[in-house]
């Protein structure tokens, strides 16, 4: 059995571990496989709908290049550009993300005062991010008259899949279905 043969679907999640989900679609209990499980959000007991999604804001983290993003210009309306840089980044993960995640680091003690710092100094890192949002968000700063520059990650590209049920999710790689 397939992934898109139950998508649609009203079921509820039975249980989960690390690498699997039990849900029941009507009587029928089915086990769903997590191949590289990447992230998630569970909650047993919930009733909703399956969908199936290849292409979704949530998957932009793991399906697209990232790019680190600096300028070399100052910003004259701070405030302005600040927003409009926040309605940039929501417009394409259409809130499923947190515009925050984007413009701070906290392994590096990349704050959003850093993030201000360096749009009133004119240099320095300005964001990390999926290089869809990268180009969007370069764009508001052209129209601000900032300058950028991005280099984007050396790393693979992968294409991985997400299954939602209500507010629930996992993205994995694939999704294996057996029937109990």
């Amino acid at each position: 059995m397939d992934i898109t043969e139950i998508a649609n679907q009203i079921c509820e999640i039975d249980h989960y571990q690390a690498t699997f989900i039990s849900i029941k679609v009507g009587e029928q209990k089915i086990l769903i496989d997590l191949k590289d499980k990447q992230e998630f959000k569970l909650l047993a007991g919930t009733n909703g709908q399956l969908k199936y999604f290849e292409a979704h804001p949530l998957l932009l983290d793991y399906n697209e290049k990232f790019a680190t993003t600096y300028i070399n210009s100052k910003a004259v309306d701070i405030e302005k550009i600040i927003s409009d840089i926040k309605e940039a980044i929501d417009s394409i993960t259409l809130g499923f993300r947190n515009w925050i995640t984007y413009i701070t680091n906290k392994q590096c003690n990349f704050t959003f005062d850093t993030f201000v710092g360096n749009l009133k100094e004119g240099r320095g890192k300005l964001l990390e991010a999926p290089i869809s949002i990268t180009k969007k968000v370069e764009a508001v700063c052209t129209k601000h008259g900032i300058s950028t520059i991005h280099f984007e990650a050396n790393r693979e590209v992968f294409s991985y899949k997400l299954i939602t049920i209500d507010e629930n999710y996992v993205i994995a790689k694939e999704f294996k279905i057996t029937v109990q």
